[in-house]
């Protein structure tokens, strides 16, 4: 009773400034987004009963083919020709598959792993997932990849960062397409500069 612990409710809904045509179509129900009555500031209401909701925050989307390479062509990595290639090499080398869905066990079927299948448990949720060339959805990242992306980044972090590889893939087209020509000296130092 003597607990003056401030709380702040919050109702959300519409307020119906000018009918319109609900004069004629009265307006259905709605739980969303319910009819608020006319209420001034500083009114004292009477509280008749209070929902409380829980809201779990989403992670951000997996990257499906489509959307890893727009992300690639955002960050100027990479040419429209060595896209496909890029995703099928991390496929192969098993550092990327998609969720094996259980619908084959619903239908009857076994499960069809097929391309270099990703034995181990995904790392980040448990699911079996496979590397197959026809895999559809999310790209879910391997054990393997998580390890490989943790090594390089401590030890070859130069080489991870997507600007090194757009800047250096800039100064390479500079060097293909120069209507100077660039001596030999010139391209092994930039290829020492890279290398060493």
């Amino acid at each position: 009773d003597n607990d003056e612990t401030q709380v702040l409710f919050r109702i959300s809904g519409s307020v119906v400034v000018d009918p319109g045509y609900t004069t004629c179509y009265p307006r259905q129900s709605d739980s969303k987004s319910p009819i608020l009555p006319s209420i001034q500031e500083g009114e004292q209401l009477a509280c008749e009963g209070i929902q409380s909701l829980m809201h779990v925050t989403q992670p951000p989307a997996r990257y499906t083919e489509a959307s890893f390479v727009q992300e690639l062509e955002a960050l100027g990595v990479g040419r429209p020709s060595t896209y496909a290639g890029t995703v099928q090499i991390l496929r192969d080398r098993s550092y990327v598959g998609s969720p094996v869905t259980s619908d084959s066990e619903r239908r009857g079927t076994p499960k069809e792993v097929s391309g270099p299948a990703i034995s181990a448990q995904r790392a980040a949720g448990g699911e079996e997932f496979t590397g197959s060339r026809n895999a559809r959805g999310p790209m879910v990242p391997s054990l393997t990849a998580f390890v490989v992306t943790s090594l390089l980044e401590k030890h070859c972090n130069m080489y991870v960062d997507p600007s090194f590889t757009a800047k250096m893939e800039e100064r390479l087209d500079l060097i293909a397409n120069s209507d100077v020509e660039i001596s030999q000296d010139e391209r092994v130092a930039y290829l020492n500069e890279f290398y060493l």
